[in-house]
């Protein structure tokens, strides 16, 4: 095996022979092996964390702060923004953010 890297897994104690606990368990992978555990690190996450963090930021904004900053979109580009951030194919969840606003901004009138 050619090794490029050691990993080590912190917290896993490993027994020696004689019954005492050993260092933290590491593990020698090849360049292929980690390149795959990176990969499915990845697709696990599923979104990067600047799309995480962006999503939040949205998440954390009354309707009617969103609806001023993004209410200029058009339903498509609002729905792809939906989309990339994990809400499902084409979902209107922003759109509705924005519908809602309009809403209870004639309400108020």
């Amino acid at each position: 095996m050619n090794a490029v890297a050691t990993v080590i897994f912190n917290g896993w104690k490993t027994e020696k022979n004689d019954g005492s606990k050993a260092g933290d368990q590491t593990v020698k992978l090849t360049k292929s092996k980690l390149k795959q555990i990176i990969k499915e690190t990845i697709k696990e996450a599923g979104m990067p964390s600047s799309v995480v963090k962006h999503k939040q930021a949205l998440a954390d904004m009354s309707d009617e702060e969103f609806a001023t900053q993004y209410g200029t979109k058009s339903e498509e580009q609002l729905r792809q923004m939906a989309w990339s951030h994990g809400y499902g194919k084409m979902s209107p969840h922003y759109w509705n953010r924005v519908k809602r606003a309009s809403k209870k901004g004639t309400e108020q009138e």
